[in-house]
C-alpha cells in the first residue's frame, strides 16, 4: 500500500492543480505494478479517498463493458494499471452530440480530462482492465451528466451514494 498511500498523500498536498495530479499520477503508473498490487490487495470496493476537495478510486471493467457518453462536472485524471481503457470524445454542436476523437490507454498511462469534457470509456479487449480515477473534487457531489448518443438529449446522472460503500479515508 505504500506506493498507494504516497500518492494519495502527494495528491492531497495539491488537491486543485489538475496538472500536478497528472504529473503525479503518470509518474506513479509508469511503473503501475505497485500500485495495481496495493489496490488488487485492498478488499473490494476500491473506494480510496472522498473528500470535499479530492476523489480517488479505482475501477475494474470485464471486456465488452463501457458507459454512454457523460461528463463529470470535476477535472479528472485517468490512470490505466492493468489491461487497456478506450475513450470517445464528444461535443455538443446544435443540440447534436458529435463524437471529436477516440483514445486508447494501455497500461502504464495516465491522461486528463476537463470539467467539462463529455466522454464514454469502454473495454473491447479481451482481458479486464483495472483503472485509477483522481477527480478535482467530491465525486459523489458533483454535477454529472449522462448524454443520450442518438439525440444528444442531456440528462442529470443522480449519483448521490458510491457504486459501492467506501472508506472515505486512505486505507491502512
Amino acid at each position: 500500500m505504500d506506493q498507494l498511500n504516497d500518492l494519495i498523500t502527494e495528491l492531497c498536498a495539491c488537491p486543485e492543480d489538475a496538472n500536478a495530479a497528472l504529473s503525479l499520477t503518470a509518474a506513479a503508473v509508469r511503473r503501475p505494478g505497485g500500485l495495481l498490487a496495493a489496490i488488487e490487495s485492498h478488499p473490494a470496493p476500491w473506494y480510496f479517498l472522498a473528500d470535499p476537495s479530492l476523489t480517488v478510486f479505482a475501477t475494474a471493467g470485464a471486456p465488452g463493458t463501457g458507459s454512454a457518453p457523460h461528463s463529470h462536472g470535476l477535472w479528472a485524471v485517468v490512470a490505466c494499471l492493468g489491461g487497456q481503457e478506450g475513450s470517445r470524445a464528444y461535443e455538443v454542436e446544435d443540440g447534436q452530440l458529435t463524437e471529436r476523437g477516440r483514445r486508447r490507454l494501455a497500461a502504464g498511462e495516465a491522461h486528463s480530462l476537463n470539467a467539462d469534457a463529455i466522454h464514454a470509456v469502454f473495454n473491447c479487449w479481451s482481458e479486464p482492465n483495472i483503472v485509477l480515477h483522481v477527480y478535482g473534487g467530491d465525486f459523489l457531489k458533483s454535477a454529472k451528466t449522462v448524454y443520450d448518443p442518438l439525440s444528444g438529449d442531456s440528462y442529470p446522472l443522480g449519483l448521490k451514494e458510491p457504486l459501492v460503500p467506501h472508506d472515505s479515508e486512505v486505507a491502512a
